[in-house]
């Protein structure tokens, strides 16, 4: 038989994981999803984005070939990620050679629960969007060595209970960078710097901004051209045994908004 392709879309809870890229002797989402893929017949598995030990995604890509359809794959792999806080709500069958890291934009949410002017932040953080060089807002990536020349396409915010919801959208984002950008926020809020420093930063001058939480970011979609998922639902069982705290109840608030959509 011949071999499949296949995207599948996942969820997951990032507090009970040490990010997404596998680790030496750490649960990760990757090693995960590489052991489930493997019981299930499919290939190692190609990560759209990576995210942070305590980031949490509700739509993060993934590549995989098996010798199975696509959907057939996705709902042997859903039963195999019983009692993991890892979730399938979508797939589909791609070509052989798609690059699951060459997204048209990503999306990211980051929640806060500061007490904050939305006005205010809003225009601190309209300073981002356009290109910049973001070298200054991003941890060091000795491996990859990305561009640090990043197009932020939108940014808008809005009023949730007990605080805000600020969404970044982007073509691609680098590490630490969207966390950075928003601490740099925040510590303009709070006096500590302004939105001058944070220009200078844009132009290559180092400055020192906060980074701030990875508990209260979400990867809410990574969008690709012409291609189309087929929805899987994540059962609301699974919603109502979780403990909820501030970030988890957001969590599956916007799992919920996705799905419904």
């Amino acid at each position: 038989m011949k071999l499949r392709w296949t995207l599948i879309r996942i969820a997951y809870l990032g507090k009970s994981y040490h990010g997404s890229q596998i680790q030496p002797n750490v649960d990760t989402v990757e090693r995960i999803l590489t052991e489930k893929l493997n019981e299930c017949g499919a290939s190692y598995p190609k990560f759209a984005s990576r995210t942070d030990k305590g980031v949490s995604a509700i739509a993060n890509i993934v590549l995989t070939s098996s010798e199975m359809s696509s959907e057939l794959l996705a709902g042997k792999l859903t039963e195999k990620l019983s009692g993991h806080d890892v979730w399938i709500n979508g797939f589909c069958e791609v070509k052989e050679h798609f690059n699951p890291r060459k997204a048209t934009s990503r999306l990211y949410r980051y929640l806060i629960y500061e007490n904050v002017d939305i006005e205010k932040f809003s225009t601190i953080m309209k300073t981002f969007e356009g290109m910049h060089n973001f070298e200054q807002f991003s941890k060091k990536d000795k491996r990859n060595n990305p561009n640090p020349e990043i197009e932020i396409f939108k940014i808008s915010l809005s009023k949730i209970e007990n605080g805000l919801a600020c969404d970044i959208e982007g073509r691609s984002f680098l590490w630490h960078q969207v966390r950075t950008m928003i601490g740099a926020a925040n510590d303009v809020c709070r006096g500590s710097r302004t939105i001058e420093d944070i220009r200078k930063a844009l132009n290559g001058e180092f400055i020192y901004f906060t980074v701030s939480k990875p508990e209260f970011l979400t990867l809410l979609q990574v969008n690709y051209e012409n291609i189309y998922f087929e929805k899987l639902k994540i059962p609301r069982e699974v919603i109502k045994k979780h403990k909820l705290v501030l970030a988890e109840t957001a969590f599956w608030d916007n799992i919920v908004s996705y799905l419904d959509k």
